[in-house]
């Protein structure tokens, strides 16, 4: 799901650091060692919504520094300058914000948590949750109970629609997305759906990377 720059996949520390948490828990998270770094949170040019992370923060070498620390209470507080710091160039047209968190905390096994319970509350038979899982049935039931031709099928519509299910919650939330796959999922969602917006494409103030 989550390719470089260079179309490959990044190693799983890598991934954590740079997409995982920044998404989940709205921050890039703490590291220690001989340079200890609080969590910061991702900054954003709001601008065209739900915001994108200022160009800096998008080349490889920078991805590591996160912009920003956290403001703290009663203290007075300035963006920080100096040699590797990535900062906007403030204008009156830029909006800056920080990314809220999806759900803070998450680790990427815990999608196999909430994917077995998207399939019990879709009512999919246990022989198959087992094998979409990569698990073995145990006891009397497992000689007796084997995936038919049909479950399958009764598992994809049951993940199509959960699919456009959340497609349909994200524009309510936001018809447009400035990350340009997203953006053609939404558009072709609402052309399905006979919809159409009003808000300016943010797609013309950010060109993402191929």
């Amino acid at each position: 799901m989550f390719l470089g720059p260079n179309r490959g996949h990044y190693r799983r520390s890598t991934c954590n650091r740079r997409i995982w948490h920044p998404a989940v828990d709205g921050a890039y998270p703490e590291e220690g060692g001989k340079a200890p770094r609080a969590a910061r949170p991702v900054l954003v040019d709001a601008t065209p919504l739900p915001g994108v992370p200022p160009a800096a923060a998008q080349q490889p070498g920078l991805l590591l520094l996160p912009p920003w620390p956290r403001a703290v209470p009663g203290q007075r507080w300035s963006p920080p300058r100096g040699r590797g710091r990535t900062r906007f160039d403030l204008q009156e047209e830029h909006a800056v914000a920080s990314w809220l968190p999806i759900k803070p905390g998450l680790v990427p096994h815990g999608v196999r948590h909430s994917h077995q319970t998207w399939m019990i509350e879709d009512g999919i038979p246990e022989v198959l949750r087992h094998d979409r899982l990569g698990h073995r049935m145990k006891g009397i039931q497992a000689p007796y109970s084997h995936v038919s031709q049909s479950m399958p099928e009764e598992l994809k519509r049951a993940l199509q629609r959960r699919w456009e299910e959340a497609l349909d919650e994200r524009i309510a939330m936001c018809p447009r997305s400035p990350v340009a796959l997203l953006d053609e999922l939404l558009t072709s969602r609402r052309q399905r759906r006979g919809g159409t917006i009003s808000q300016a494409s943010p797609i013309g103030r950010w060109t993402p990377s191929p």
